[in-house]
């Protein structure tokens, strides 16, 4: 039984590793499950086949993202922040999806210089001259309910701060378009929610009064 139960587990873990990176339907995938025998296909069937629903799903978001870069020629840079647990899956679904040549990096020690850079939230403020050092067409904030604390240095390196002395300033990252992408929109205080919307520069969330009355 402990055997069987290391193979149930050893199975469908390899099912979504090796069909997801075979380009397998979402159609075939499940005929491939509904198919399958015994208590291995059973497992398949509970545990594993929701895990590829959700890998579908997650591949088809960062498509749609990425199509902004595809529908525009005028997007030649393009600034990617996100969780670390992130960078390889945006840099590997941006190298599938792209349909124009664009070089991509990852940032870690260094910051590369190509047209695409993936950066996590942690490692703004190492790289904060570089990120800040060219004027980018486009800067994707993933996650970005990451950003609602205003005092956060996360929140700061990315959206800046504002301050009477202007050494003590910092502005926020040079784009020219932002997209801040979260699957987590509900905030428990408005206040939460004030960082991001003041960002966008519009009027009516410019002034913190004017917001909250």
């Amino acid at each position: 039984m402990e055997t069987e139960d290391r193979w149930k587990r050893h199975i469908s873990g390899k099912l979504v590793e090796l069909l997801a990176a075979a380009d397998a339907t979402q159609v075939e995938l499940a005929a491939f499950a509904q198919t399958t025998q015994g208590s291995v296909g059973d497992h398949i069937r509970r545990r594993a086949f929701p895990k590829l629903n959700m890998l579908f799903k997650y591949s088809e978001f960062f498509t749609r993202k990425l199509g902004l870069i595809n529908a525009d020629p005028s997007i030649q840079t393009v600034l990617i922040i996100c969780p670390a647990s992130l960078r390889l899956n945006w840099r590997r679904e941006a190298e599938r999806w792209l349909t124009r040549p664009m070089t991509i990096g990852i940032a870690n020690k260094t910051f590369p210089e190509t047209a695409i850079v993936i950066i996590n939230y942690d490692i703004l403020r190492k790289h904060r001259e570089a990120v800040r050092s060219r004027t980018w067409d486009l800067l994707v904030a993933d996650e970005c309910h990451y950003l609602k604390n205003p005092k956060t240095i996360r929140t700061i390196e990315t959206l800046g701060k504002w301050n009477r002395d202007p050494q003590l300033a910092l502005s926020p990252i040079p784009a020219r378009r932002r997209v801040y992408l979260t699957g987590t929109p509900i905030v428990n205080r408005p206040i939460e929610l004030w960082p991001i919307l003041h960002s966008t520069g519009r009027p009516e969330w410019r002034n913190w009064k004017t917001y909250v009355t």
